[in-house]
């Protein structure tokens, strides 16, 4: 259910995995979703109304990747009906919205899972088996930056409509990295403080964030990323008692892309890599699959989990606000 941008990453990834058939494309542009079926070569019936693609297919799972705004309404009507369910982050514009399908999970017991494809990249994977297998110490701090061109040519307009909630920057990159530093942490933020800036000219939402927030285990993480036109970085310091891991997922004049450590008496060697080539949609789609044909039991990404990643959204928009941190409740 929706074939824009994102189905173009996520269809190959599930495609790959060779135990999906695609039974039935639905887009609200019926003719967006015929040019998708034909460029995939998929002989499949196209839809413009999700009821209708439910009652003609009978899928025994949908994935769903419209605008965040239209989560809610068809993931419910999915779950009452028994269709388990793959959602592109983030799981909701609000999290009122996120609670709500967390207990339609719930109530109805389908299996569930949210797209967070940031966690299967290779680089994230390595570093957090380095973590697990090594003595690093304590952790002290983590420092999440991204700087990235948010406002490139072709984004489709509901990103940048201010009437329309969740297409701002903080919720499209917030979710993702504040996935990866729960990823590579392990802990949970018991409170936080947020600042947003929308400085793009002639536009209104948002465009830039900067959040600082302390995690239960006493480290205190620093979350940033700028959406304007600036050499793409993506980069990820874990400073421990005992060494700094870094994280590049760019390459720069600077940096290359990779897993590193240094220590006292080390400079940074590069950790050998994990899963070299592979892409993250298609490790990701491996794990959804796996548990979408119940050969696990745990969802690689919780709904509920999910939703708690919507308030954080939620709570960095709070704090802006008012100009005071937030505690996270447990």
């Amino acid at each position: 259910m929706g074939t824009g941008l994102i189905a173009h990453s996520n269809y190959p990834a599930l495609h790959s995995t060779g135990e999906v058939e695609i039974v039935g494309l639905c887009n609200r542009t019926l003719s967006k979703g015929e040019a998708f079926r034909d460029q995939y070569g998929l002989r499949c019936p196209v839809f413009s109304d999700y009821r209708e693609m439910y009652e003609a297919t009978g899928p025994q799972a949908v994935l769903i990747e419209t605008p965040h705004d239209v989560h809610e309404e068809p993931f419910c009507y999915f779950a009452r009906r028994g269709v388990d369910i793959l959602m592109e982050k983030p799981l909701a514009e609000s999290a009122e919205s996120a609670r709500r399908m967390a207990e339609v999970v719930r109530e109805t017991g389908v299996r569930a899972t949210v797209c967070q494809t940031q966690r299967y990249n290779p680089h994230f994977i390595t570093a957090r088996q380095f973590i697990d297998t090594h003595d690093l110490g304590k952790l002290v701090s983590v420092s999440d930056v991204i700087t990235y061109h948010y406002f490139w040519e072709g984004r489709p307009a509901w990103f940048l409509d201010p009437k329309r909630a969740g297409g701002g920057i903080v919720m499209n990159y917030g979710v993702h990295q504040l996935d990866r530093v729960h990823f590579l942490t392990g802990g949970r933020v018991q409170s936080l403080f947020g600042h947003i800036e929308c400085e793009k000219e002639g536009i209104q939402t948002d465009s830039s964030f900067h959040v600082m927030a302390v995690m239960d285990g006493g480290a205190v993480a620093q979350v940033t990323c700028t959406g304007y036109t600036n050499p793409f970085t993506s980069m990820v310091d874990l400073r421990f008692t005992k060494g700094l891991l870094r994280i590049s997922l760019t390459d720069t004049a600077l940096w290359k892309q990779g897993v590193w450590f240094g220590g006292t008496e080390q400079d940074f060697t590069q950790v050998e890599p994990l899963y070299p080539g592979v892409s993250s949609y298609d490790l990701q789609m491996r794990d959804a699959v796996d548990y979408l044909a119940g050969r696990r039991d745990t969802p690689p990404v919780p709904v509920d989990y999910a939703a708690y990643l919507v308030e954080l959204v939620e709570a960095v928009k709070t704090s802006h606000r008012t100009g005071a941190s937030v505690r996270i409740p447990k």
